[in-house]
């Protein structure tokens, strides 16, 4: 078994994990955002993107999509992955 074989699917569960948590609506950003507003010096209000809710089909379509990117480019896959984490602001 060489590396490929292994990162391979790994970085494919990766990618699809990240997606998947980015397309998620979670109430934690708002909460955090309620919390960061009742301070007592005055701030300008953060806007929050909302993201699309994505029905199941459409999330199992970009589950395969993303599948079928790590397959076909995995060394590019990687390389996004590691610029997209080493950012400096966060998203």
């Amino acid at each position: 078994m060489n590396a490929a074989t292994i990162l391979t699917p790994l970085i494919g569960i990766f990618v699809i994990l990240l997606i998947l948590a980015i397309s998620l609506n979670t109430e934690q950003s708002t909460t955090i955002q309620k919390q960061k507003n009742h301070t007592k010096t005055a701030t300008t209000p953060m806007k929050i993107e909302t993201l699309p809710k994505l029905s199941h089909s459409e999330r199992n379509e970009l589950i395969e999509n993303t599948q079928n990117m790590v397959r076909t480019h995995p060394k590019q896959v990687a390389a996004t992955i590691r610029n997209w984490l080493n950012q400096t602001t966060p998203i």
